[in-house]
């Protein structure tokens, strides 16, 4: 699928701004054969098809051996690595670029998998099985020439209500993010 309107007339530079790193990142992940795929809201919005709210970061999802790889990349292109509280730092870690206009810093946060395992350990004991065929772990657009992975609804579903439920993530945005979904799941979707 491709998508040619899909940051059209959006006012936010912020958003646009992240989203400009979303398909520069993407374009890197791709040239040297690297999974790099898009989870959380922007993973809401490519599955719409379009915006559908402003967006502060990035949430990103690489196989658990690529993490180092993006880490290295990040720091050459001058971004400050961060390991979140409570994380293994050997599987995730926030990459930041903060610039004097607020619009133009950056926040990406890397969360390694491994998709072989068939298992991801989110450190708090709970064990979530990756679907192995790639239909049912990402999607694929294509955006302004740029092939995007985005993690596949049902999963981005899945994750949210976790999270929900965990008393996590209790945001507006997250409301939001729920009504878009549910728009955009199958049909047969009984999650």
């Amino acid at each position: 699928m491709t998508l040619n309107n899909f940051s059209n007339d959006w006012k936010d530079l912020k958003t646009l701004k992240t989203f400009e790193k979303l398909l520069e990142w993407s374009e890197i992940a791709n040239k040297f054969s690297k999974l790099l795929i898009v989870q959380g809201g922007y993973a809401v919005d490519l599955s719409y098809g379009k915006l559908t709210r402003n967006h502060d970061d990035l949430d990103l999802i690489v196989k658990e051996e690529d993490l180092n790889w993006f880490k290295e990349r990040l720091i050459v292109d001058v971004y400050k690595i961060k390991v979140h509280e409570d994380h293994n730092p050997d599987l995730s870690f926030c990459a930041y670029k903060f610039n004097f206009i607020l619009e133009d810093s950056v926040c990406l946060d890397l969360e390694g998998i491994n998709i072989d395992k068939q298992v991801w350990d989110r450190n708090d004991g709970e064990k979530f099985v990756w679907p192995t065929i790639p239909g049912k772990l990402y999607q694929v657009v294509t955006v302004e020439g740029i092939s995007l992975k985005y993690l596949s609804p049902e999963l981005v579903y899945e994750f949210k209500k976790k999270q929900q439920d965990a008393g996590w993530d209790k945001r507006e945005k997250e409301d939001h993010d729920f009504k878009i979904l549910k728009l955009s799941l199958p049909k047969n979707y009984k999650g």
